[in-house]
């Protein structure tokens, strides 16, 4: 321990000590100054074939050794972005001489692609189309591999963006051209042709495809991806409803981190984003504690790691928790921390997901006008059903017109859930299935459709009880609660949903006399408008007697209506006096 310190318990890795090391390097400056740059291109080359990529490259620019640095590039830098590494990949590229982009075109691919995986998409396109132009006027034997590879790079943007027909044919002509050794773009363009095909709906081929990745073990790289292709065809099987056989597959990816031989090697990204969809599975089983757990340290992973979808996903994720727990402010606070990471970079298929859950703190936080607001604006623009998760949008809408209650919303609410579960059945989507039920279930309750509700509430049952589906329905509130019980009291699969109420927290069989009756109780604001408006106050006279402005009282009694099911004052009052909400 005078001049090395050992680094594991088996006393087979050492270093020196930090000021010995110092010292030494002093001397090989100092007595042999031609020989520094070879001894950092051996160490290069020994940390490559150790399948230590960060000490290799750091080794291979010291030693000004560009080929080294392309080739570890090629291995490693795709699947470090992929992985979520991003700050590695910053840190990589910023280390570079300037002149080595002018002289090895192929290493502003590497830049186009953090570009990519950074949001910025334009600039990523404009980068690319330089390096191409540069290469088109080159001359070398490898010229027809870097075209290649550029090929590939424009096949990684089409996937970003969602447009499979593109990316197919890159794909294609990509992989004809690219050297049979090459070990990075080739498993990097099954990996993001399975994330885009699964994204839309192309399970089969999504699954071939990450299979493909994994005959590819032999490469460095592939230690990483193969965490990645376990939660992958876990999100395939979630996507399909298959919430168990999800949970084993992250329960693989959570087993391939432990693993002693990759302890060190993957990035902090990839261990963030295992723990927080293992979160989100847990989540769903109702086991709110170990969820927290999870995402905790999938948040402290992806923080130091610096990748935006990982922290999209795990503060969407901490948002859900504390919303369930009835802490609105805190889960809001961890919504605005995904709002501007959703503006700075491009990534639509979260963006169906964050607009939900804004949704719901709207919802939870008596803000009816808002989500009436943002479902009449997602109506209006068109082209709902082609945006990505266009399903987890459709079920938002679908919510606000229930919750909206009147005849025409919940008319069109109807409409739209049948839709969704034809399309949803069509694709194999059975968690959107099992969703699309239990709100047709609330919107036929509404109605006054007794029959028709319990008929979809117990499709929606039979589907998720094999699974331990628990919060989908939980999350639904108080109206969903007080149909679970009159499924109950129906003997309609009585183990089941007894599991399910027990989620709710709160006691749903002995709810407040004047508003059991409502699918969503009013709060104690709404209850003195609705007394004042049946006093007969005008709007301005309720805002002058509560000592708030007529926008805050208009606010309120558009609440009122849609909880009441009704369009107008006199209504509002009829229908409070014949549920007894009125005192005297």
């Amino acid at each position: 321990n005078l001049f090395i310190v050992s680094l594991d318990d088996q006393r087979e890795w050492f270093r020196y000590h930090s000021l010995f090391a110092d010292f030494l390097r002093g001397e090989l400056n100092r007595r042999h100054p031609e020989k520094v740059q070879e001894l950092h291109r051996r160490a290069a080359r020994w940390y490559l074939h150790q399948d230590l990529p960060e000490q290799a490259f750091r080794h291979a620019v010291a030693g000004d050794d560009a080929d080294r640095v392309i080739e570890i590039g090629d291995l490693y830098i795709n699947a470090k972005l992929a992985g979520g590494e991003i700050k590695v990949v910053a840190g990589w590229l910023d280390s570079l001489p300037a002149a080595w982009y002018a002289a090895y075109p192929v290493l502003g691919l590497a830049q186009a692609a953090f570009l990519f995986f950074t949001g910025a998409f334009q600039a990523a396109i404009r980068r690319v189309d330089e390096v191409e132009q540069k290469m088109l006027s080159a001359e070398g034997e490898d010229k027809g591999g870097q075209l290649a590879r550029v090929t590939a790079v424009r096949c990684f943007a089409a996937c970003f963006q969602n447009d499979l027909a593109r990316a197919e044919i890159l794909a294609n002509q990509a992989l004809r051209d690219l050297p049979d050794a090459d070990l990075g773009f080739r498993p990097g363009i099954y990996g993001a042709l399975g994330d885009t095909y699964r994204q839309n709906g192309r399970w089969e081929e999504a699954k071939e495809s990450y299979l493909k990745v994994l005959d590819f073990s032999h490469a460095p790289a592939v230690r990483i991806d193969a965490v990645h292709v376990f939660g992958a065809l876990a999100d395939l099987d979630l996507r399909q409803g298959r919430l168990q056989s999800a949970a084993g597959y992250w329960r693989k990816a959570l087993a391939a981190i432990g693993e002693r031989e990759n302890w060190g090697r993957l990035p902090l990204p990839v261990i963030g984003w295992v723990y927080i969809r293992t979160g989100e599975i847990l989540y769903e089983l109702n086991q709110l504690a170990e969820a927290w757990d999870h995402v905790s340290r999938g948040l402290e992973h992806a923080e130091l790691g610096g990748d935006v979808r990982a922290l999209i996903a795990g503060y969407l994720m901490a948002a859900r928790l504390k919303l369930a727990e009835a802490d609105i402010e805190t889960a809001v606070e961890y919504l605005e921390r995904v709002r501007p990471l959703m503006e700075q970079a491009q990534f639509p298929d979260w963006t169906s997901q964050f607009e939900r859950l804004q949704l719901e703190l709207w919802l939870a936080d008596d803000r009816l006008r808002a989500a009436v607001n943002w479902s009449d604006e997602m109506l209006q623009d068109g082209g709902l059903e082609t945006r990505p998760e266009s399903g987890v949008a459709q079920l938002a809408i679908s919510r606000v017109l229930i919750v909206k209650g009147d005849a025409p919303s919940l008319e069109q609410a109807k409409t739209f859930l049948e839709r969704l579960i034809e399309a949803a059945e069509e694709e194999g989507r059975t968690g959107i299935t099992i969703e699309a039920r239990a709100l047709e279930a609330l919107a036929d309750w509404r109605r006054g459709e007794r029959v028709g509700a319990m008929t979809s509430l117990e499709h929606a049952l039979r589907l998720a009880e094999p699974e331990g589906y628990v919060r989908l329905f939980a999350d639904l509130g108080l109206p969903m609660g007080q149909l679970l019980l009159e499924a109950r009291s129906r003997a309609v699969m009585p183990e089941y949903v007894d599991k399910l109420l027990a989620a709710f927290g709160a006691d749903l069989e002995h709810p407040a006399p004047a508003q059991a009756a409502l699918p969503e109780p009013l709060t104690p604001r709404e209850e003195e408008v609705l007394g004042l408006m049946a006093a007969g106050l005008t709007n301005r006279e309720i805002a002058e007697q509560l000592v708030v402005s007529p926008e805050t009282v208009k606010k309120h009694t558009s609440n009122i209506y849609g909880k009441l099911g009704v369009s107008k004052r006199t209504e509002a009052v009829a229908r409070a006096r014949e549920l007894d909400l009125l005192d005297g």
